[in-house]
């Protein structure tokens, strides 16, 4: 059970240094992907996200099945 909440820890850590990656900077928002709502660089965060979402899902059920 401990391993899978690290793994949990883990990716949602991951996910913080990833979107604080995007938003943290000032410029970022005048950045002509993000300026021009560029929707390849949309889908790809979205992809991404949803990616990590399922990792945390998975685990999630298994703790579940643990119980």
């Amino acid at each position: 059970m401990i391993d899978k909440l690290k793994t949990i820890l883990y990716i949602l850590r991951d996910t913080e240094k990833y979107l604080s990656g995007i938003v943290k900077y000032e410029w970022m928002k005048d950045h002509p992907h993000f300026e021009y709502n560029d929707k390849q660089v949309l889908k790809d965060i979205i992809k991404n996200l949803t990616k990590r979402q399922r990792e945390i899902n998975k685990l999630i059920n298994e703790l579940k099945g643990d119980k």
